[in-house]
């Protein structure tokens, strides 16, 4: 592997014996750029010592966004060499800042008090050379500072020795754990992605249409990544908390390397190298209280950062087996201390000899690792008599000697990719849970974020959320055609010419060309330089006809994918599809179309021959269903060259999907997770919700749109209060009522809300919403509750009817209506409206009866197609404090300016923006929803801390920065507002 970029005899930094600083001179090769073996055979002169690459064979340079080399940086740690490049939306490519941060810390770590200043010397030396060479070496410092807003995972034993958690001021997760109706039966999701998720590792967010949105049907979710510790990203551990779900994160060693590190760490030693050669063993010193160091610093982390224990993964062998279960214990005891309810999970891996032997199940090779620690994680590829085991070798070794454990505290393993898994994991996944239920323990789903990372789930996020659908909710979908045409009936044989008939379609010099996978036997059509056309339609009869359905009842809509490329060597190729729904006299019920128009019109391909998915599905309401006969599938393309032959646009990977529900089905019989794991209710003192989930395609403040364009900011994820983003209601008289968060505008405070969509019979007719089952506590010493709602939707049409949030209360059969909207308040101008959206608000004295569920009833109105947007609920304990009591001012010690010498450009100056601010007085803290930060009058982010970072700030000519901080209460109103001038460098 050779460097991308060029190294033009650039100091290369390295610590030399871990004592002092020397510069390396890298020569350029005949092609003008050094290749990796060079680096590491100067490297290995200068160590004097083998040096391998890491795993992933990575060097990496830190480049401008103008491709110029600013400055290579080398640490040598755990027998890995890493140079690193800050180009950060390159994200395949781009690590974290953290090895920089350890390679200050262990140089200054390792250098004795009186030799400090003389290193420093050293680096501005090496510094002052390098700028008479036009290539400045960036100072340590000032790089540790350019990106604070980046999260870091611990990457070996010897970065845990030095990590330091109060230095992460921006990462600090600040919502404690909800409290949620406790079960015997726990599910525990392990979440394994591809880089660790790397989208989650800013501070301020960064786009990524992945979310995990179950989290009412979870207790505990652990963030589970290959470095030796994965902390959880606090911005997960917060949506977590909020939802009562207990997060943790990870200690693994793997493989020999692995072995060595956890030898060293049972040995209470501090390293940066793990062989035991006569030159490693130099560099070798005892940890400050032996092995329970280790352990410290694990409870430290986890009390700093917010999150509840962790995962044991010791996945090597391990010769000091009685060592390991005394520091277990350990390390279970601590945490129990500082963190109440925490946890520390061991998975079925080493046994009891220190050989690592999966043993799929609790039995007398393994049962001590339980004894020790909190619960049980067994490997996934078990089979159905090992489940038995599980519980009788519980009785059997552990009940008797730790009564503090169940059977419950075993989590039983099932691998969504489907590794060995019992009844092939993925969408089948159900099947090993049903098994898992015929026993008394608990759960755990590894991997389950599958969809992302298969299945262009990484590219489409409507792609991710149809399996995210099939998988969770076990919506029943039946593929009912392909590329091919028909899949039934079984064993007709594929061919061209039966694939042109079902498709109806013609090839030819003015029509198409037909391609053929030889694996996969699925066709490819690529259009002439006329328009092409092909129309693959069925009826519902046939559906009937062919047992796929019994009646058309049973059908809930139809879910079409595709894909569509442009030809070399102009890609950007018209093409245009629809679907259209008939009826029997072959009129349009309804028609989805790839034009806003739905004509004759086209899309252009994208231009480098990147696939579009094309991805649309259309749900049956009861009344399209008492007409539709028939349904057309279109796709049309033609060559953007006009050219003789076949460049035009390309169609392949054509599926149709059914979307079925059996009237017969029940929780035993069909497919879905959320029936077989049942969500639990929440405990508050309080609620205030956007129906936010963190992403969107345009995010609003108070009804105004602010940016444009996609967004994602796991920060700003709300507790929902549905028992699923989207499902369908049956109103009353029997209609279909669509409640979905939806992420297309308007919203009110973020990027999606709450919608509800559908038609009602008739003015009789009414549909009741309800959210997900909470528990507000009757609290003495609240006096007075504020309730306010912010809603949208057609106000001029609306006549008759009422718009009403319902409260159901524990121990009572009784309903408390309170309504919203009705023709008297709006009359009598009792609501507000901001910004379009209408405001309801009420200031009501406190519950005297526990509030155990809330929900929105459209009832008896003139509207009976509806639209109705939720953007907020809230319902608050009132703030009694005088408004001018309660201040902003600015954090000691900010703002922290930094020039950005990793993004400058000619003639422009960027800068890196550190503020703080402290709030008064402190017991305001609980009533704040969240802090707005606006640069300059523009709406930058919010953030729940009392620190942000602005990053790459480009100045203007005038220099002029002015930051706005604004206090939002739970009430969503502002309650304190600060200016921040900071002195631009």
């Amino acid at each position: 592997m050779r460097i991308k970029d060029r190294f033009k005899q650039q100091a290369l930094h390295c610590p030399n014996n871990h004592r002092e600083t020397q510069s390396l001179k890298i020569q350029e090769d005949d092609t003008g750029k050094s290749t990796v073996k060079q680096i590491i055979l100067k490297l290995q002169i200068l160590f004097q010592k083998e040096i391998r690459q890491d795993r992933k064979q990575r060097i990496l340079a830190i480049i401008s966004p103008d491709n110029e080399v600013l400055f290579e940086l080398a640490i040598f740690t755990m027998n890995r060499i890493v140079v690193f490049r800050n180009e950060r939306h390159h994200l395949k490519n781009y690590l974290f800042n953290g090895f920089i941060k350890d390679f200050q810390t262990c140089v200054s770590n390792q250098i004795d008090a009186g030799n400090q200043e003389e290193e420093k010397q050293q680096i501005h030396t090496a510094q002052n050379k390098s700028e008479s060479t036009q290539n400045p070496i960036i100072d340590l410092h000032e790089l540790m500072k350019s990106n604070d807003d980046e999260f870091m995972f611990i990457h070996s034993l010897y970065e845990l020795a030095k990590f330091d958690p109060l230095k992460h001021c921006y990462h600090k997760s600040t919502v404690m754990l909800a409290p949620k109706k406790q079960r015997d039966r726990k599910v525990l999701i392990c979440h394994d992605i591809m880089d660790g998720l790397l989208e989650e590792k800013y501070s301020q967010g960064l786009l990524s249409h992945h979310k995990f949105n179950h989290w009412q049907y979870i207790d505990v979710f652990v963030f589970f990544g290959h470095y030796t510790v994965t902390i959880p990203p606090p911005a997960y551990t917060d949506i977590a908390h909020q939802h009562g779900v207990k997060m943790l994160g990870t200690l693994i060693f793997e493989w020999d390397e692995g072995g060595k590190e956890a030898k060293l760490m049972l040995d209470g030693k501090i390293s940066m190298f793990y062989d035991e050669n006569e030159q490693d063993m130099k560099f070798r010193k005892d940890a400050p209280d032996g092995n329970q160091f280790y352990a410290r610093k694990l409870v430290e982390i986890a009390k700093c950062f917010g999150f509840d224990g962790y995962l044991m993964n010791f996945e090597c062998e391990v010769k000091e087996v009685e060592t390991l279960l005394t520091w277990l214990e350990f390390l279970t005891t601590e945490i129990h201390k500082e963190i109440p309810g925490s946890l520390i999970i061991w998975y079925d891996s080493v046994i009891h000899s220190g050989e690592l032997k999966w043993q799929k199940r609790l039995n007398e090779l393994n049962y001590k690792f339980f004894l020790v620690t909190d619960g049980f994680f067994t490997d996934y590829k078990w089979s159905t008599d090992f489940l038995k085991d599980n519980v009788d070798n519980f009785n059997l070794y552990v009940k008797s000697q730790n009564p503090n454990l169940n059977t419950y505290d075993i989590y039983v393993g099932n691998d969504v990719y489907g590794r060995g898994t019992y009844g092939g994991g993925q969408h089948n996944i159900h099947v090993a849970i049903d098994e898992i239920h015929k026993h008394d323990t608990s759960i755990a789903i590894f991997g389950q974020a599958f969809w992302y990372q298969r299945f262009d789930g990484y590219t489409n996020p409507r792609i991710f959320n149809l399996n995210e659908d099939i998988f969770w909710k076990g919506r029943n979908l039946v593929q009912f055609a392909d590329s091919t045409g028909r899949l039934f009936p079984q064993g007709q044989q594929i061919s061209k010419e039966r694939m042109l008939k079902e498709w109806n379609m013609e090839v030819g010099d003015k029509a198409w060309a037909v391609h053929q996978n030889p694996i996969s036997l699925q066709f490819s059509t690529i259009a002439s330089h006329k328009p092409c056309e092909k129309k693959f339609n069925f009826t519902i009869s046939e559906l009937i006809d062919s047992k796929i359905i019994e009646d058309i009842s049973e059908l809930n809509g139809i879910v079409f994918l595709s894909k569509v490329t442009g030809t070399k060597p102009n890609t950007t190729d018209p093409y245009r599809y629809n679907i259209t729904l008939y009826d029997k006299d072959m009129n349009i019920i309804q028609q989805l179309a790839s034009n806003s128009t739905m004509d004759e019109g086209f899309t252009p391909c994208k231009e480098h021959a990147l696939p579009i998915q094309i991805f649309e599905q259309i749900f049956l309401s009861k009344d399209i269903k008492d007409t539709l006969v028939s349904i057309e599938i279109v796709e049309v393309g033609m060559d953007a060259e006009v050219w003789a032959g076949h460049y035009g646009a390309q169609f392949s990977d054509e599926r149709l999907y059914l979307d079925i529900s059996k009237a017969n089905a029940t929780a035993c019989n069909n497919t879905s997770l959320h029936d077989r794991f049942q969500s639990r209710g929440l405990e508050f003192e309080d609620i205030c919700t956007y129906f936010n989930i963190g992403h969107g395609n345009a995010y609003f403040v108070d009804g105004i749109e602010v940016t444009k364009g996609n967004y994602s900011h796991h920060c700003e994820y709300d507790i929902v209060l549905l028992k699923s983003i989207n499902q369908n209601i049956q109103s009353k008289l029997g209609q279909d009522i669509l409640s979905q968060i939806t992420l297309d505008g308007p919203h009110f405070n973020g990027g999606s809300c709450l919608q509800i969509l559908g038609q009602l019979a008739d003015k009789n007719d009414e549909v009741y919403i309800p959210l997900q089952d909470i528990c507000l506590r009757h609290n003495p010493l609240i006096e007075l509750y504020d309730i306010k709602i912010a809603f949208k939707f057609d106000y001029p049409k609306f006549k008759t009817g009422c718009i009403a949030m319902v409260l159901q209360y524990e121990n009572s059969e009784d309903e408390e209506e309170i309504e919203i909207f009705n023709l008297e308040i709006k009359s009598a101008q009792l609501i507000y409206t901001q910004n379009s959206w209408a405001i309801y608000e009420e200031r009501m004295k406190t519950f005297n009866k526990t509030l155990k569920s809330i929900g929105i009833k459209i009832a008896q109105t003139n509207m009976t197609q509806i639209d109705f947007r939720l953007g907020m609920v809230a319902v608050v304990p009132s703030v009694l404090i005088e408004p001018d009591k309660i201040q902003l001012s600015i954090k000691e010690g900010y703002p922290v300016i930094h020039r950005n010498l990793v993004s400058v450009k000619k003639n422009k100056k960027y800068q890196d923006i550190h503020i703080g601010w402290d709030i008064s007085p402190s017991n305001i803290q609980v009533f704040i929803k969240h802090y707005r930060v606006f640069r300059n009058e523009k709406f930058i982010g919010t953030t729940k801390l009392d620190v942000y970072f602005d990053p790459q700030v480009a100045l203007d000519k005038d220099n002029q920065l002015e930051y706005k901080i604004q206090a939002i209460s739970k009430r969503n109103e502002i309650i304190s507002e600060i200016k921040i001038q900071p002195d631009t460098i």
